[in-house]
Order: C-alpha cells, then structure tokens, then sequence
C-alpha cells in the first residue's frame, strides 16, 4: 500500500511570527481558552513537521536529503522554537491562570519552565545528530546468509529455527555484526554521556536521574520507587522466569539453555507464519479489532484509508516499531519491519493501541492536555495485546488455528514474564551508570555491569564462551543512547495491562470500556487515576507483581492442559 503524503512543509518565518504575536497578549481568566487554543493550533504545525522531518531518516537512513533537512531544523529551526515555547510557558505560569482539566499539565510545564536552559539548545542539538548518526548505523546491519545479503532483523526468523546448530549460526552473525560497530557505538555512547551530563548541570543538577526524572515528568513517583520495582522483580519474577526456563531446558533436551534456545518453539514444531506480507497483516488487524469493538476496528480502518501504516521491513530502513502521532492532523503513523512472525502480530497490536490512544485524546481542546505520561501511554498498547488475544484465531478473523493461537498465547504470556526480567535490567543498569558517569564513560565498563546484572537476573541461562556477546548486547537498546530512563516505563505498564487483562476475563466489555475511559483522560489526570479509570492499580510492589504473575502463571496451566 501506498504511504500517506510525508512530506515536511513549513512555513517557519510566517509561523514564528505567529508564535511571537501570542507572545504579546497574557491570557487572562475570560481569554485563556482562546489563548492556549491558538498555541495549540501554531505549535501542531511545528511538531508535524518535525515529526516528518525526523520520521524521513527513519523510512531511509540512506537518504542523504532528508538527513541534511532533518540537521537543519536541528540547527536553525528547533533552537528558535523552544525558546519562543519558553517563553509561552512562561507567561502562561505568570498569568496565574489555570484552566479547567489543566491542574496535572500545568505542574509538568512548571517542570519543563524550571528545566529549560539556553545554553542547553547547542547541546540537545548536538545530542539529537549523534542520535541521527546512532539511527543511521543500525539503519545499515545487514549480514550474509545461505548468499543473500540480508537485514539483521531478518535473523529472528533463524534463531526461532527448531535447528539448534542453526540457531546458534544466526545468534552468532547477529552478535559479530554489532561487534563491527562497536568502536563506533562506544564513541557515540561517550559523547552523548559528557553531554547529558553538562546539561544537568547547566540545569542545576548535580545527578543526571533526577534532571532525567523531572525531564520526564515523573511525579507520582521516584527513583527509590524504580529501585523498589528493580528488586520487586528479582524477588518475584525472576524465580517465575526460572520455574518457566527449567521447562524449557528439560522440553528442548538440552543440559543447558543457551541465548539461542530462549524463542525457539520447546516442543520443536515450525516458527509460526501468522500472515505472508504487510497488506494481510494490516488487513487482519483490522478485522480482530473489528471483533473485539467496533470504535477499534473503525480506526484502522481509517489509518489503512489514509495510509498511515509502513509496515515491512527493507533494507536501509531503520530498526524497531513505533506509532508517531502526526499533530497537525491528529492522526497515528505505525512504522514496522514486520517480517511474517508471530511477534510483528503483537508489535502490530501493541502499535494500534498507541493509535488508540490518540483518538481517544482528539477531543481534548489543548495540546498539554494530550501529553500522557510514558507510564501509562504504553498501558495502551500492552493491554490491546491481551485484549485482542481472544480473537486472533481465524474462526474469530484472526491469524491462527486454534491450536496455534493457544501457542502463540502462552508464547505471549511467558515473554511478558522475560520482557519484565529485562526491563529490570535495563532500569537497573541506567541507575548504575548515572551514579557512576566517569565509570559509565567508557563503555567497556557498561558491558562489564550489564553482564553483571544479565547473570544476576537470568541465572538460569548458560552464558559460557560467550560473555562478550552478552555483555555488549546493550548496545543494540536504542532507549539507553536516545531515551535514558524511558525502560521502567514498560514494566510500570505491563502491570497495569496484566490486571486490565484480568479484568477481561470476567467480562471483556466492561474491561474495554474503562480502557477506553482511561485513555480519553490524556495527561489530565495523575498516573494512579489514570491506572485507577481504567481498571488498574499503579503499584511496583513484591505484591502487586505477585498477583500479576500468579494469573499469568494460572493460565499458562490452562493452557497446558
């Protein structure tokens, strides 16, 4: 399918003209709504297009053109942009005003107010290109396999094989070509540290976690809460993850249980191929979440008219999976490289619930008020996941055959008890090197902690020989160079997604319908209301993971038989 009209158009002296007129007039009780509805409409403009801008070096980091524009609006237009966003900020607060539905976004603008330096604009550019750089490397891993130069995330197919020798071959190839840019990825990993570092210093922090804290927007809770939820797993779910690895070591027949035998299916039956190309993956899509609610099936529906969907993987296109809100339009785009597994489903469906989100938000008149914490924007797209589970059987519209869904189900189940492991590790490495930034420097010394952690965490699978792999793994992570601290927000999610999901199985409407109640809130609310309207409990406790996994766990015995 042909790709909606991405091309950037900005008209930026006519707009920054614009901003500067708002800049003239403080709002006041009678003309606030009017006031922040105008920013809004400017400020849309801006973002659109740098969301386009950045969204082309995405689609092909081969593109030299769209590279060159993206480091000019860098260069020229971002700067000039936050500083004239400063300043609305600022005589917003000034004002005293506070709108209705505008308590929870006016404290983080007091943040981001608090935050904002101008010395930091020549530094956040500079991080921003290293980032483009970072992008642009992992845009171009392609590797040689059976004579046919592939892209790297071609690979996962072949580590899911039920060949053991070929497993370990596609595991290694990955490895070795990360290695070939290690040298690159470290000097990256240095240059963006000394910087993030001057900037919460030229910010007045003397640790970079609490700048990153405030930068995020986290005030519900801490940094001692997120080391609380680091060893909330390691009492609770890695012992579940344990249990769930010593079934896989004796299944498979193996005396110990390799990085290369965590995807492969235990029984040794065939990866599964839910769909052949991008077209039937977003065509089915649509029709599972048709079943499940008519408002879900309409919006991709919509997003198929519109083409806001590039799904299949290609060389020279970026890594990863995302849904970026394109403002001016209000509209969702899913970026993929999809490849016909299983997994592309559930990144699909984790997508659609970010989209979900934003037309659940279109209503809300200002932009602060669309503006939803990490936390519980990716409570969205965790718990359409679940949610969609039922109907992914082809009886239901969906993929499968029943017997392959149940798999693909209990796959699904046991990966948000590793995805929970690993953002753990994640969380706990980024606290490490933020405590200890000399050390964290040289990126030898990130290795040597993540391997720490990696044994820690997962002692149940046999790293022998192949410690270096494991310990440089890190660097494949794209939120730990681009979005630091941006981890923990997964494993705060999931636990919201699991309890929503649980709500489902008693009854399934009334689950969608408080879904749907929490993510119309937007950033209005605080993230235990958020988490409260849609059925959930915010909590990173030993018990509350323990009621999480003890239902995870409940049903991958039901499904065993």
């Amino acid at each position: 399918m042909e790709k909606s009209d991405l091309t950037p158009r900005l008209d930026w002296p006519e707009l920054k003209l614009q901003l500067e007129e708002l800049t003239e007039n403080a709002p006041t009780s009678e003309s606030v709504d009017a006031w922040l509805r105008r920013w809004t409409e400017l400020a849309v403009q801006l973002s659109e297009y740098a969301t386009l801008v950045h969204l082309a070096t995405m689609v092909d980091t081969r593109d030299e053109s769209a590279h060159q524009l993206y480091a000019d609006y860098i260069d020229t237009i971002d700067p000039q942009a936050k500083e004239l966003d400063q300043r609305l900020k600022q005589i917003l607060l000034d004002s005293g005003v506070v709108p209705a539905g505008m308590d929870v976004p006016m404290r983080r603008l007091r943040a981001e107010v608090a935050l904002y330096r101008e010395e930091n604009l020549p530094l956040e550019a500079k991080l921003a290109k290293l980032g483009m750089e970072y992008n642009e490397i992992c845009g171009n891993w392609s590797v040689e396999w059976e004579g046919q130069t592939v892209p790297i995330a071609e690979l996962r197919r072949h580590v899911e094989s039920n060949d053991r020798g070929v497993r370990e071959r596609a595991w290694r190839l990955g490895a070795d070509r990360l290695k070939q840019d290690r040298q690159k990825l470290s000097r990256i990993w240095g240059e963006m540290l000394d910087l993030r570092l001057e900037i919460a210093a030229n910010a007045g922090f003397d640790s970079y976690t609490d700048y990153a804290w405030m930068s995020w927007g986290r005030h519900d809770y801490s940094p001692a809460d997120a080391r609380e939820f680091q060893q909330a797993v390691l009492k609770v779910v890695t012992p579940a993850l344990s249990r769930q690895l010593e079934r896989r070591t004796e299944t498979l027949g193996v005396d110990s249980l390799r990085p290369w035998d965590l995807t492969c299916d235990s029984r040794g039956r065939a990866p599964l191929k839910p769909f052949s190309g991008a077209d039937e993956l977003e065509h089915t899509t649509q029709k599972v979440y048709a079943r499940l609610d008519e408002r879900l099936g309409n919006w991709v529906a919509e997003m198929s008219r519109d083409r806001l969907f590039d799904l299949a993987n290609r060389e020279g296109k970026a890594p990863g999976g995302f849904m970026t809100v394109l403002p001016q339009r209000w509209q969702p785009f899913i970026f993929m490289n999809a490849v016909g597994m299983s997994i592309d489903v559930r990144i699909m469906l984790h997508e659609c619930g970010h989209a979900f989100h934003v037309y659940q938000t279109g209503a809300l008149p200002y932009m602060q008020q669309r503006d939803v914490p990490m936390e519980f924007s990716e409570v969205a797209s965790m718990a359409m996941e679940l949610l969609a589970a039922p109907y992914l059987t082809r009886d239901r519209g969906g993929f499968y055959s029943d017997e392959d869904h149940a798999r693909d189900h209990s796959t699904q189940l046991e990966y948000i008890i590793f995805t929970w492991v690993m953002i753990a590790i994640g969380d706990a490495l980024q606290h490490w090197i933020y405590a200890n930034p000399q050390e964290a420097r040289d990126a030898a010394n990130v290795s040597a902690k993540y391997l720490e952690l990696f044994s820690q965490y997962y002692p149940h699978v046999d790293t022998a020989g192949i410690e270096d792999e494991i310990a440089w793994n890190w660097q494949r992570v794209l939120h730990f160079f681009l979005y630091p601290f941006y981890y923990i927000d997964y494993g705060l999610a999931q636990l919201g997604a699991v309890q929503i999901w649980a709500n489902s199985l008693d009854d399934e409407k009334q689950a969608v319908t408080q879904y749907l109640a929490g993510l119309a809130l937007g950033g209005t609310a605080t993230l235990p209301q958020l988490f409260e309207t849609a059925g959930a409990h915010f909590g990173f406790d030993e018990k509350t993971f323990g009621n999480a996994v003890g239902q995870i766990e409940d049903r991958l015995a039901e499904l065993a038989g």
